[in-house]
């Protein structure tokens, strides 16, 4: 993926950049690589424990590792929180 390595920049360059960590775990899941997902949505919900997108794509990590509870619980808490959404509501299923 081209943008992964613009991504990759920016996080050598900002340490903090909570953007580029969320992109690179988009593209991460997208591509199959649910425990790096994970990692990265951690590392940016360590800067930004709010960040929508982070939350989404960690409970929909864990889901492709398996671990269907904790992604389910993930997306009943997102769902609790904006009830409203439907990109909460499509994946939480």
């Amino acid at each position: 993926h081209m943008m992964q390595g613009v991504f990759a920049k920016q996080l050598r360059l900002e340490e903090s950049a909570v953007a580029p960590r969320v992109a690179l775990a988009e593209i991460a899941l997208e591509a199959g690589r649910g425990a790096e997902a994970s990692r990265l949505a951690d590392e940016a919900l360590r800067w930004e424990p709010e960040n929508w997108s982070a939350r989404m794509i960690k409970a929909s990590a864990i889901a492709q590792l398996g671990q269907v509870s904790q992604s389910r619980q993930a997306f009943a808490d997102m769902l609790r929180a904006r009830p409203n959404d439907p990109e909460v509501q499509v994946r939480h299923g």
